[in-house]
């Protein structure tokens, strides 16, 4: 096993086909050619529905993703990889089409004509008319058909000003010109020929351009990661494996390293999920080299499955060494704990205050607590309460180390991976009911009309009076005077009455609304995914139920005082130690994806402003009031796609304070505090805080805080996306049960082959591929329209774009070790 280089040595052609790689080149040269600006760096993303396509991050450099658009050019890096792209001169850029329809035109101009349109050759072909409304292209197209000249042969491109008639051949161009006007919708257009005065490329616009490279440098993101897929015959001495991810190479494995009896056998091994390393990867194969490591199990079996993903995300499901669970503390005879006498004298002692958890009926690691006391002068004090996980975390441990590494919890739907040992998350940090913990507050002062005039952070004590379940707060906030016994609440402890806590919490929920609408009065703007959840057998691990999960008022209480909470630990580190705080960015989102959003919405005939963040929420919230509920979520999902993912960051690695700007939540500062038993970052920023907070100076230094805070963004991804893996299981597990399943779906993409759709109940996102619906007769794409015109074997017909409702059947395709949810397009009964 073990990770090599990818360099390769030059050797027998492994593959198919003959790539030719180029040979990486030395980090000296890397060097040079970054200081020329030749090179950009950063990490790559591969192209999931497309392998030999894949994205570097522009970065500040700039303001759109640099593609790297073949295999060769790919160069043997893998998804995650850091890497050196050698940028291709400008004259090969791709030149974005935009063609700007709805509202007055933007500068826009082109190097070569046939950027503009592949139908013109030169700029002699180019006829110019004044600037058009969107609703009078149509007319443009009728009458030149009236003039006997085909849509064929023409294309209409908005550009600098003014309406381009891109022509086939200088014959289209006379005719055109032989128009000389055209009356189009009550107005008249005046033709002029193009002069061919067209911008150089370099002098575009940086929004029109994308840049184009190669890889000429790869540091792997892990030499010895592993991936899961299956085996197939290949030669006589090696066998090739099939990774379940289309993102990574095939790769040749040596019979010695396959399971026992797969030489003589390899048909029984059809359906047997192994994992992989790559060790190797030769400059003239097309084919990796690798070894085996392990047999998973077979695929489709849960287990397995969850093995599998847990492998491929690198998530460390190993059970804590013995030194590790040496160091914690010890329980009584009884199984329990007692904070030592000379902490408690440490520390505010909160345990007569009513303190109390919300969380899902079945958390176990409860990280924040919450307590409310109204005051005399229509004020209240709010105080969140968050367990002092440091107390039990020293810097320089084994223990320290293993949390540092891995991080974050891992959440699958049938299993949480923790990153502290269960004594810890589960017992002694979790802020149980009626038991004295240790935990980190911050307390505010709130005047009668909600603003903050005093804050305190410190060390306390607390003991939570009830484990309240988000439905349990709900049911106080939507019927206030419902008897508790009736409504079958938890008993109240600690001597606290039922009045009390229901008093708090009616109490934290006005105050959280006012603070909710202030901040998305302040530019604030929220995104929400379908978020689903499954009901498992006990038995078997199946899932027996899927439902949507709702978020409801008790889960946005709970919310906005974590918010809160985060962004006044944000600036008290921040002013402290500018240096070397950890802060959680969101860059803004790309501009020229969010500008495909804006340019689609407005088409479909919706005002809509993607300006910042506020506009953005505004806009959002009246499509709400007004939009169909699975359209509504498809313009959600659209925009969540030139939104950039937030990153923990050191203060002192940013060229400037304004970089720190969190663009979602629309604040200068904002950190992870609230979660320290699932978060190593939210670890890190106790320390920090507990810093501020005596005036001592912080152990983090800057190289550690960047060290850590990469660790922690590389770990939360993967993290995600086991999730998200965890959750597609289920789903191709629940339909494949229930085949097939009808749900509502909303249009997300139009293809010429293809329809990508949001189904609404399910949540599922999915390509319906036309050329496989045997009942469709035929279906007519028009490019220019954004549609596809449908026409079914029964006789009936209909026409659909982005955001056209549909329904749709939803089954499972399984090809060998991929698990894939498919959708079939219900004919409409609209004629």
């Amino acid at each position: 096993g073990g990770g090599k280089s990818r360099q390769g040595q030059r050797g027998g052609n492994q593959g198919s086909g003959n790539p030719n790689f180029e040979p990486y080149l030395t980090d000296v040269e890397v060097t040079k050619l970054e200081k020329d600006g030749a090179v950009h760096r950063g990490r790559v993303r591969v192209n999931p529905k497309n392998f030999e396509q894949c994205f570097v991050p522009g970065g500040k450099r700039f303001n759109i993703d640099v593609l790297v658009p073949g295999f060769k050019e790919r160069n043997r890096a893998l998804d995650g990889d850091d890497v050196a792209v050698l940028l291709s001169d400008q004259s090969k850029w791709n030149v974005l089409e935009k063609n700007d329809l709805a509202k007055p035109l933007r500068f826009r101009a082109w190097a070569r004509p046939e950027a503009l349109s592949p139908k013109c050759t030169h700029p002699e072909f180019l006829v110019v008319c004044d600037a058009l409304a969107a609703a009078q292209i149509e007319g443009v197209y009728a009458r030149l058909t009236t003039a006997g000249i085909e849509a064929a042969n023409v294309d209409l491109v908005v550009d600098t000003g003014a309406l381009h008639i891109c022509c086939r051949d200088e014959m289209q161009a006379r005719m055109v010109m032989a128009l000389n006007e055209m009356s189009v919708g009550g107005g008249v257009l005046r033709l002029t020929r193009g002069d061919g005065a067209l911008l150089p490329l370099d002098q575009l616009p940086d929004r029109f351009v994308q840049p184009v490279g190669k890889i000429v440098s790869v540091t792997p993101k892990d030499p010895n990661r592993s991936f899961c897929g299956t085996l197939r015959p290949f030669n006589k001495q090696s066998a090739l494996f099939v990774s379940k991810d289309r993102r990574v190479p095939r790769v040749v494995v040596p019979h010695s390293s396959c399971p026992p009896g797969f030489a003589d056998a390899p048909k029984q091994f059809g359906s047997v999920l192994v994992s992989a390393k790559i060790t190797d990867w030769p400059t003239n194969s097309t084919y990796a080299k690798g070894e085996v490591d392990a047999v998973v199990g077979e695929a489709g079996d849960v287990r397995a499955e969850i093995k599998a993903i847990l492998l491929e995300n690198d998530v460390d499901d190993s059970d804590f060494p013995a030194g590790v669970l040496d160091s914690l503390p010890k329980l009584d005879a009884a199984g329990e704990w007692h904070i030592p006498a000379d902490e408690l004298a440490r520390r505010r002692d909160l345990r007569d205050t009513c303190i109390f958890t919300i969380d899902p009926a079945t958390a176990r690691d409860l990280d924040d607590a919450l307590s409310f006391r109204a005051l005399d002068d229509g004020g209240c004090e709010v105080g969140v309460h968050i367990a002092d996980v440091t107390y039990f975390l020293k810097p320089g441990t084994e223990l320290y180390g293993y949390a540092s590494r891995r991080a974050t919890s891992t959440y699958l739907v049938n299993k949480c991976y923790p990153m502290l040992p269960r004594l810890l998350c589960e017992n002694l940090c979790s802020l149980a009911e009626n038991e004295d913990r240790l935990a980190f507050s911050v307390i505010w002062r709130f005047d009668s009309d909600g603003n903050v005039v005093e804050e305190w952070f410190g060390r306390t004590v607390i003991r939570s009076c009830v484990k309240l379940a988000y439905e349990h707060a709900q049911a106080v906030i939507e019927a206030p005077d419902l008897d508790w016994a009736t409504a079958k609440h938890p008993p109240i402890r600690n001597g606290m009455s039922v009045d009390a806590v229901k008093g708090c919490v009616l109490g934290l929920y006005t105050l959280s609304k006012t603070l909710r609408e202030r901040r998305y009065a302040s530019g604030a703007i929220r995104l929400d995914k379908t978020k689903v959840a499954f009901k498992l057998n006990r038995d078997t691990g199946l899932p027996t139920e899927c439902f949507n999960y709702t978020t409801r008022d008790s889960n946005k209480l709970v919310e906005e005082f974590m918010l809160f909470a985060n962004m006044a630990v944000a600036k008290k580190i921040y002013d402290s130690f500018p240096e070397v705080a950890m802060l959680r960015r969101h860059e803004p989102p790309l501009d020229t994806k969010l500008e495909e959003v804006v340019e689609v919405c407005r088409r479909m005939g919706y005002e809509f402003d993607g300006e910042s963040s506020g506009a953005l929420h505004r806009s959002l919230q009246r499509l709400g009031e007004t939009m169909d509920e699975v359209q509504f979520r498809t313009v959600q999902l659209l925009c969540m796609g030139p939104m950039q993912v937030a990153q923990y960051v050191c203060t002192g690695a940013l060229e400037s304070v304004a970089e720190a700007r969190h663009y979602a939540l629309a604040v200068p500062f904002y950190t992870h505090f609230t979660s320290p038993i699932r978060r190593m970052a939210d670890v890190v920023v106790h320390y920090m805080l507990d810093a501020a907070i005596t005036g001592e100076k912080p152990w983090h230094e800057m190289a550690e805080v960047k060290r850590q805070a990469r660790v922690c963004n590389d770990r939360k991804a993967a993290a995600k996306k086991a999730q998200e893996d965890s959750e597609y299981l289920f789903m191709c597990l629940y339909i494949d049960a229930n085949s097939p399943v009808v749900d509502e779906a909303s249009i997300c993409r139009v293809q010429d082959r293809s329809l990508d759709v949001l189904t609404l109940r399910l949540g599922v996102e999915t390509r319906l591929r036309l050329d496989d619906m045997a009942a469709l007769e035929m279906y007519t794409y028009d490019k220019s329209a954004g549609t596809i015109e449908l026409r079914w074997k029964d006789g009936r017909h209909e026409k659909v774009s982005l955001l056209s409702k549909l329904s749709v059947e939803l089954t499972v395709k399984k090809d060998g070790p991929k698990m894939e949810v498919v959708a079939t397009l219900i004919p409409s009964h609209k004629d």
